[in-house]
């Protein structure tokens, strides 16, 4: 561009160039995996990854579950999010990346929530005479339960059970029992 005056005089020529960026960010999901799908006991999941954007940078990066909430997550080249609730089944989450033209890309992870259960059995301690401490851990995958220790003299024939104990949440939760009337110098399962 140049400019002219009434008397014709003419200014010097200026220019500039305009890069026209029509190209979404590259996004990738990294944790707590790289693959397509991922499956879980807990009911909700924390997601992180990356965005890169050579035209305009990366402005944000947002998330939606198909069943059910979406929000924003923290930082944008190297992005988190925490805490994203679950439901039973195929979670199909979609993160989205956008630069600062507007432009998107998406990447998806299907989360497999299985409700369920897990169960440890542990060391028995506070050995004596004729009493021990069963110990145990229960995770019990969301759901209200009950725990229970069974235990004899004869693998898979035992014979004997404790108390049930209710347990519920999302987390591993220790369990023990006292039994007595054990016998000496006996192995039982």
């Amino acid at each position: 561009a140049w400019f002219k005056d009434a008397s014709g005089k003419v200014s010097g020529m200026a220019s500039d160039s305009i890069g026209l960026d029509t190209t979404g960010p590259a996004v990738s999901i990294v944790s707590p995996t790289s693959n397509a799908i991922y499956t879980t006991t807990t009911n909700t999941i924390n997601l992180g990854g990356n965005a890169t954007d050579s035209g305009s940078g990366v402005s944000n990066v947002v998330w939606s579950n198909n069943k059910g909430g979406s929000g924003t997550g923290s930082g944008a080249a190297n992005w988190s999010i925490s805490g994203i609730n679950l439901t039973s089944g195929s979670n199909v989450i979609t993160v989205t990346a956008k630069d600062g033209a507007g432009n998107m890309r998406m990447a998806m992870i299907t989360v497999q929530y299985e409700v369920g259960l897990m169960v440890v059995t542990e060391t028995a301690s506070n050995i004596r005479l004729d009493s021990v401490t069963l110990n145990g851990t229960v995770n019990p995958g969301g759901l209200s339960t009950t725990a229970w220790f069974e235990y004899g003299p004869v693998s898979g024939t035992y014979g004997n059970s404790t108390p049930a104990q209710n347990v519920s949440g999302t987390s591993n939760m220790r369990i023990s029992a006292d039994i007595s009337g054990v016998l000496q110098g006996k192995k039982y399962f």
